[in-house]
């Protein structure tokens, strides 16, 4: 069958028409396709739902608090001092070992929920650290934190028992000048007896000066001329 003035005519029929029966004719194809893509196609097919967390109120049984914040102090060796509550807000004031504090930090933050810290202060009094502490309950449950079995707390420094380091020794130490019962080391006019900083003058001799250190050990100073 030859098609080929069929296909004439038709070419020919749709370069007469006008501009708005053109696009008439290439709408009505696209509207029919849209129609039975949305009625006929499931797009959820096939998709993995994800399920949808509901968030609860996070409502609190303060007695029940208490018995396991008292527990957790006693197994930690802390002693709470003060505890005030007023309504989802606790305050409290604990003292004992610095790392133990850090671990009553946790528990109050993630008790039942993630809770929100308010206030955190940590000072010593009496050679003794005190943790004083305020934090809101969350109001929505929400997973709380599970410390890992590798906590990393046991790395962390009290700050208060860091020790500062004694002054260190100089380099060395100079005699310049004897006058009289007074010898000059460094920039320092000192007698016997005095310090000056880890050493003590031991002895004034004519042209020397014995000199005691911190170690208990004794050194010689001889005049340096410039």
């Amino acid at each position: 069958m030859n098609l080929a003035p069929h296909l004439a005519f038709c070419e020919k029929k749709l370069n007469s028409l006008q501009t708005r029966q053109k696009i008439q004719l290439y709408f009505i194809p696209v509207c029919l396709m849209v129609f039975v893509v949305y009625n006929y196609i499931d797009f959820n097919k096939g998709l993995s739902s994800k399920p949808v967390t509901e968030l609860t109120r996070n409502e609190l049984n303060f007695y029940d608090f208490l018995t396991q914040l008292q527990e957790f102090s006693l197994n930690k060796g802390l002693s709470i001092i003060n505890i005030k509550q007023n309504s989802m807000s606790v305050s409290l004031e604990a003292q004992g070992d610095f790392i133990e504090l850090m671990r009553l930090l946790i528990f109050c933050e993630t008790y039942e929920s993630i809770n929100n810290i308010e206030s955190l202060k940590l000072t010593i009094k009496e050679n003794t650290l005190h943790l004083l502490l305020t934090f809101s309950f969350a109001q929505y449950r929400y997973d709380a934190f599970e410390p890992n079995k590798k906590s990393p707390l046991k790395s962390l420094l009290n700050p208060f028992t860091l020790k500062v380091a004694n002054a260190i020794e100089p380099l060395s130490i100079k005699l310049y000048a004897i006058v009289n019962n007074e010898v000059l080391i460094n920039d320092t006019w000192l007698k016997e007896g005095e310090m000056y900083l880890n050493y003590e003058v031991y002895e004034i001799k004519a042209h020397s000066v014995m000199v005691k250190k911190s170690t208990n050990e004794y050194e010689e100073l001889h005049l340096i001329k410039e």
